[in-house]
Protein backbone atom coordinates (compact mmCIF):
# COMPACT_ATOMS: atom_id res chain seq x y z
CA UNK A 1 0.00 0.00 0.00
CA UNK A 2 1.26 3.58 -0.97
CA UNK A 3 1.80 6.20 1.19
CA UNK A 4 -0.72 8.48 -0.06
CA UNK A 5 -3.35 5.74 0.49
CA UNK A 6 -2.04 4.83 4.17
CA UNK A 7 -2.78 9.38 4.49
CA UNK A 8 -5.91 8.81 2.79
CA UNK A 9 -7.10 6.02 5.47
CA UNK A 10 -5.85 7.93 7.60
CA UNK A 11 -8.00 11.17 7.38
CA UNK A 12 -11.08 8.87 6.87
CA UNK A 13 -10.57 7.53 10.09
CA UNK A 14 -9.14 10.28 12.24
CA UNK A 15 -12.57 12.38 10.86
CA UNK A 16 -14.82 9.44 11.69
CA UNK A 17 -16.03 8.49 8.49
CA UNK A 18 -16.99 4.58 8.81
CA UNK A 19 -15.23 2.28 6.66
CA UNK A 20 -18.37 1.00 4.64
CA UNK A 21 -19.05 4.67 2.73
CA UNK A 22 -15.06 5.09 2.58
CA UNK A 23 -15.69 4.90 -1.05
CA UNK A 24 -18.87 7.06 -1.10
CA UNK A 25 -17.36 9.67 0.85
CA UNK A 26 -14.53 10.01 -1.46
CA UNK A 27 -17.21 9.71 -4.88
CA UNK A 28 -18.52 13.04 -3.11
CA UNK A 29 -15.59 14.65 -2.13
CA UNK A 30 -13.41 14.44 -5.23
CA UNK A 31 -15.88 13.78 -7.60
CA UNK A 32 -14.36 10.71 -8.88
CA UNK A 33 -16.22 7.13 -9.53
CA UNK A 34 -16.14 4.66 -6.84
CA UNK A 35 -14.00 2.41 -8.34
CA UNK A 36 -11.13 5.29 -8.78
CA UNK A 37 -11.84 5.72 -4.82
CA UNK A 38 -11.65 2.16 -4.66
CA UNK A 39 -7.98 2.04 -6.38
CA UNK A 40 -7.14 4.89 -3.97
CA UNK A 41 -8.39 3.66 -0.64
CA UNK A 42 -6.85 0.13 -1.92
CA UNK A 43 -3.35 1.24 -2.46
CA UNK A 44 -2.93 1.05 -6.45
CA UNK A 45 -1.49 3.68 -8.48
CA UNK A 46 -4.03 6.80 -9.73
CA UNK A 47 -3.54 9.18 -12.23
CA UNK A 48 -5.83 11.98 -10.71
CA UNK A 49 -6.22 15.07 -13.13
CA UNK A 50 -5.01 18.29 -11.68
CA UNK A 51 -8.63 19.24 -10.23
CA UNK A 52 -8.47 16.19 -8.48
CA UNK A 53 -5.24 16.57 -7.00
CA UNK A 54 -6.57 20.02 -6.24
CA UNK A 55 -9.47 18.35 -4.00
CA UNK A 56 -7.85 15.74 -2.38
CA UNK A 57 -5.27 18.52 -1.34
CA UNK A 58 -7.80 20.65 0.37
CA UNK A 59 -9.54 17.59 1.90
CA UNK A 60 -6.38 16.37 3.68
CA UNK A 61 -5.01 20.23 3.78
CA UNK A 62 -1.60 18.89 2.50
CA UNK A 63 0.44 18.89 -0.70
CA UNK A 64 -0.24 16.16 -3.08
CA UNK A 65 3.80 15.77 -3.28
CA UNK A 66 3.62 15.51 0.62
CA UNK A 67 0.59 13.24 0.90
CA UNK A 68 2.88 10.98 -1.30
CA UNK A 69 5.80 10.96 0.76
CA UNK A 70 4.92 11.96 4.49
CA UNK A 71 2.88 10.12 6.70
CA UNK A 72 0.48 12.92 8.17
CA UNK A 73 0.07 10.56 11.39
CA UNK A 74 3.43 11.00 12.89
CA UNK A 75 2.81 13.72 14.88
CA UNK A 76 0.01 11.05 17.17
CA UNK A 77 1.40 9.55 20.90
CA UNK A 78 0.60 5.63 21.45
CA UNK A 79 -2.81 6.73 23.33
CA UNK A 80 -3.73 8.38 19.94
CA UNK A 81 -3.06 5.37 17.63
CA UNK A 82 -4.60 3.63 20.29
CA UNK A 83 -7.35 5.83 19.70
CA UNK A 84 -8.09 5.95 15.85
CA UNK A 85 -7.11 1.82 15.79
CA UNK A 86 -10.13 1.35 18.22
CA UNK A 87 -12.93 3.93 16.44
CA UNK A 88 -11.76 1.92 13.10
CA UNK A 89 -12.36 -1.72 14.55
CA UNK A 90 -15.58 -0.63 16.17
CA UNK A 91 -16.51 1.25 13.36
CA UNK A 92 -16.11 -2.62 11.79
CA UNK A 93 -18.54 -3.85 13.95
CA UNK A 94 -22.05 -4.69 12.15
CA UNK A 95 -25.04 -4.38 13.64
CA UNK A 96 -25.15 -5.08 17.25
CA UNK A 97 -21.50 -5.61 17.46
CA UNK A 98 -20.62 -3.12 19.58
CA UNK A 99 -23.20 -4.68 22.38
CA UNK A 100 -21.64 -7.93 21.72
CA UNK A 101 -17.76 -6.03 22.14
CA UNK A 102 -18.83 -4.48 25.83
CA UNK A 103 -20.29 -8.43 26.98
CA UNK A 104 -17.05 -10.39 25.86
CA UNK A 105 -15.18 -7.15 27.34
CA UNK A 106 -17.32 -7.16 30.72
CA UNK A 107 -18.14 -2.91 30.25
CA UNK A 108 -20.43 -0.74 29.64
CA UNK A 109 -22.04 0.21 25.76
CA UNK A 110 -20.68 3.51 26.80
CA UNK A 111 -17.29 2.86 27.25
CA UNK A 112 -17.15 1.59 23.77
CA UNK A 113 -18.51 4.57 22.58
CA UNK A 114 -16.14 6.43 24.62
CA UNK A 115 -13.10 4.48 23.10
CA UNK A 116 -14.36 4.91 19.78
CA UNK A 117 -14.60 8.63 20.19
CA UNK A 118 -11.32 9.23 21.51
CA UNK A 119 -12.43 10.06 24.87
CA UNK A 120 -10.14 7.12 26.64
CA UNK A 121 -7.94 4.57 25.76
CA UNK A 122 -8.70 1.03 27.61
CA UNK A 123 -5.71 -0.20 29.73
CA UNK A 124 -3.80 -3.28 28.36
CA UNK A 125 -5.87 -6.21 29.43
CA UNK A 126 -8.84 -4.41 28.00
CA UNK A 127 -6.85 -3.76 24.23
CA UNK A 128 -5.30 -7.45 24.39
CA UNK A 129 -9.06 -8.63 25.11
CA UNK A 130 -10.12 -6.30 21.77
CA UNK A 131 -7.26 -7.98 19.58
CA UNK A 132 -8.73 -11.21 20.85
CA UNK A 133 -12.25 -10.26 19.53
CA UNK A 134 -11.27 -8.73 16.42
CA UNK A 135 -8.67 -11.92 15.60
CA UNK A 136 -5.78 -9.68 15.53
CA UNK A 137 -2.49 -11.59 16.34
CA UNK A 138 -0.45 -11.57 19.33
CA UNK A 139 2.34 -9.00 18.09
CA UNK A 140 0.10 -6.53 17.17
CA UNK A 141 0.50 -3.55 19.10
CA UNK A 142 -2.85 -1.22 19.01
CA UNK A 143 -0.78 1.72 20.55
CA UNK A 144 2.28 1.37 17.52
CA UNK A 145 0.26 -0.34 14.61
CA UNK A 146 -1.95 1.05 12.38
CA UNK A 147 -4.74 -1.52 12.11
CA UNK A 148 -6.85 0.53 9.81
CA UNK A 149 -3.62 0.37 6.88
CA UNK A 150 -2.87 -3.67 7.32
CA UNK A 151 -3.28 -4.54 3.74
CA UNK A 152 -5.18 -7.81 4.93
CA UNK A 153 -8.84 -7.35 5.61
CA UNK A 154 -9.65 -6.78 9.60
CA UNK A 155 -12.73 -8.29 11.24
CA UNK A 156 -15.44 -10.77 10.45
CA UNK A 157 -17.56 -8.58 7.98
CA UNK A 158 -14.32 -6.81 6.39
CA UNK A 159 -13.38 -10.91 5.26
CA UNK A 160 -16.38 -11.57 4.14
CA UNK A 161 -16.58 -9.27 2.35
CA UNK A 162 -13.09 -9.68 0.69
CA UNK A 163 -14.39 -13.35 0.11
CA UNK A 164 -17.50 -12.19 -1.86
CA UNK A 165 -15.51 -10.02 -3.81
CA UNK A 166 -12.49 -12.14 -5.10
CA UNK A 167 -14.82 -14.92 -5.44
CA UNK A 168 -17.53 -13.29 -7.70
CA UNK A 169 -14.33 -12.02 -9.72
CA UNK A 170 -12.91 -14.61 -10.71
CA UNK A 171 -13.03 -15.84 -14.61
CA UNK A 172 -14.46 -19.24 -15.54
CA UNK A 173 -11.21 -21.40 -15.72
CA UNK A 174 -9.82 -19.92 -12.27
CA UNK A 175 -13.25 -20.67 -10.27
CA UNK A 176 -13.40 -24.32 -12.06
CA UNK A 177 -9.62 -24.92 -10.92
CA UNK A 178 -10.48 -23.50 -7.41
CA UNK A 179 -13.22 -24.81 -6.72
CA UNK A 180 -12.64 -28.68 -5.61
CA UNK A 181 -11.07 -26.96 -3.01
CA UNK A 182 -13.03 -24.08 -1.89
CA UNK A 183 -15.74 -26.95 -1.47
CA UNK A 184 -13.43 -29.53 0.73
CA UNK A 185 -12.64 -25.90 2.69
CA UNK A 186 -15.82 -24.11 3.24
CA UNK A 187 -18.71 -27.14 2.94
Amino acid sequence: MNVLSRNLRFHLVRNGIKPQFWENYLETKLGIPSEEAAILIGGESLNLNALNQKKLEDLLDAPVTSLKSENLWQSLDADGIASLNLRYLVDLLPYGGKKKLAAVLEVDGSTISRWRAGGQVPGKRKLSAVKTFFHLSDDVDLHRDLVFNFETPVGEEEKRKWLKTRIVELDSESLKELFPSLWKLLK
